[in-house]
């Protein structure tokens, strides 16, 4: 009886071990899936939408970030176009923070904002630049909500 209850630990100190792996294993995956969806990349289509020209070259924006779970910063830039290395708001835990931002409009119109970590992120439109038909000067637009 003895020898059988020592065989049954051992099984199940095997099956612990193995338990154990796996959640290790579960753990470092769902790591790998927060972080990439913490530094998600998100396209917002911007020419054309509302009052902004479909010819627009450059947007006039407020960007807010909003509900941040750790400090960090937004990024926002031309889609097609390599991200720069800097940062046009910076937040902190707790804090609404905004900024205004004048970003070249992108492939098919769109802009990308970018956020190593979580947060939420409002984008109001004020303006437009545009070359065409001889505007070259700011076409100003009554404040709207892009993404929020």
């Amino acid at each position: 009886m003895l020898k059988d209850l020592a065989r049954r630990r051992k099984v199940a100190v095997t099956q612990l071990e193995q338990l154990n792996a796996g959640r290790e294993r579960l753990l470092s995956a769902y790591d790998v899936v927060r972080s990439t969806l913490d530094q998600a990349t998100r396209e917002l289509t911007v020419a054309g939408v509302g009052d902004i020209p479909a010819d627009a070259d450059a947007v006039v924006l407020n960007v807010t970030a909003t509900e941040a779970r750790a400090g960090g910063y937004v990024t926002v830039y031309p889609c097609g176009q390599a991200r720069p290395e800097t940062s046009n708001v910076n937040f902190e835990p707790g804090l609404d923070v905004a900024n205004h931002v004048t970003v070249k409009v992108g492939d098919d119109g769109r802009i990308c904002l970018y956020s190593p970590v979580d947060s939420n992120v409002v984008v109001d439109v004020n303006g437009a630049y545009r070359r065409a038909h001889g505007t070259d000067g700011l076409t100003p637009i009554t404040p709207a909500r892009l993404f929020d």
